[in-house]
């Protein structure tokens, strides 16, 4: 029996709207972290992450309550937002980040025109079991997971001309393969892990939990996200796992319901599986001691980084062996970040983005 598809029943932009109202609720109550702001800096990927996020979450209560009407899917959320307005207004994130290099106004322009491209000529289809995204409109997603991208670089200290050169690749490979599943919850699990491995983000490690336990909307697909949450665990900090076990429990429970229930029937296979998605993956994977041993420093976070990013690889190349029409094409968006991490070159050191005269 298939499930309700409530974003189906919509228009795109409402369906969009429901995502973002969704997803934007629940990270207004997670742990004090970042993306959160709504400058233009941070605006994008709170905007990319609220989306995402939506998917699971309104998976999550169509499920639960067997309901395909909108507005009694969303009912949880208003009420969600509505406490969250009456006791403390506003996002939870820190007062003072860290600084970064600014982004040139070309880079800017660059990122953006690659999100419109993406926009223009994306087939906007809404087939919920092509697409694995219950009906929702594909090209926004893809938008989405364009800003995700560049936010896991920025916070992974990448250049800003790399992260633009390497949004507009993730463009390019998902306009020429378009009708893939992306798999949002993996990339949004592999974007969080920089976060929390670099800063110990708390909200960070929710936003990777809960990518895990969306990844349980797809067919067999909650193997794959206890794995990430294992990842999660045992990639953090010895001071880092209480929190990532706190993280990990209800994702970890849900995960574990949804793959001890029984099947609700075969999924069709996916097509248009891109031909490039396993070998970029492959090719990410073993470039990480070739960079690994080229940028040997001390103190540098990057090896823990790239080993749990290419754990989280390796784990869903091994998912794509046994089902490669639905999990394949969702190693793009991973392959391409973990390149970005190995490969693009520092921002600008701190004290030339303070003071650019010296």
């Amino acid at each position: 029996m298939e499930s309700p598809e409530p974003l189906a029943q919509v228009a795109a932009p409402a369906a969009v709207a429901a995502l973002l109202f969704a997803g934007r609720s629940v990270l207004s109550v997670l742990p004090s972290g970042r993306p959160g702001g709504h400058d233009r800096d941070s605006l994008p990927a709170t905007f990319a992450t609220s989306v995402l996020l939506g998917l699971p979450l309104i998976g999550g209560t169509t499920l639960l309550s067997g309901s395909a009407d909108l507005p009694v899917v969303l009912a949880p959320f208003i009420l969600l937002a509505a406490l969250r307005v009456l006791t403390l207004p506003g996002s939870l994130v820190p007062g003072s980040g860290v600084p970064h290099e600014p982004a040139s106004r070309a880079a800017f322009l660059g990122t953006v025109a690659a999100a419109l491209s993406l926009l223009a000529f994306f087939p906007p289809a809404r087939d919920a079991h092509l697409l694995r995204a219950g009906g929702a409109p594909w090209n926004w997603l893809a938008v989405a997971l364009l800003f995700l991208l560049d936010h896991g670089l920025r916070v992974a200290r990448r250049a800003p001309g790399g992260r633009t050169l390497l949004a507009a690749l993730l463009a390019l490979l998902l306009l020429l393969f378009p009708a893939v599943s992306f798999r949002p919850g993996l990339t949004l699990a592999a974007v969080f892990l920089i976060p929390w491995l670099r800063r110990a983000d708390r909200r960070a490690a929710w936003l990777t939990s809960l990518g895990a336990a969306g990844l349980a909307f797809e067919p067999s697909g909650a193997p794959l996200g206890l794995g990430v949450l294992l990842i999660l665990v045992l990639a953090s900090h010895p001071a880092q796992r209480r929190d990532a076990l706190h993280a990990a429990i209800l994702p970890g429970l849900w995960l574990l319901y949804r793959a001890l229930a029984p099947a609700a029937g075969a999924s069709p296979p996916v097509p248009g599986t891109p031909p490039v998605a396993v070998p970029l993956a492959i090719v990410a994977l073993l470039s990480i001691p070739i960079a690994l041993r080229r940028r040997a420093r001390p103190f540098d976070p990057l090896p823990r980084v790239a080993l749990a990013l290419g754990a989280l690889l390796a784990l869903g190349l091994l998912d794509a062996a046994f089902r490669p029409s639905i999990a394949s094409p969702g190693l793009l968006a991973p392959s391409v970040l973990l390149l970005g991490v190995l490969w693009v070159p520092d921002e600008a050191p701190l004290r030339a983005v303070e003071d650019p005269a010296r």
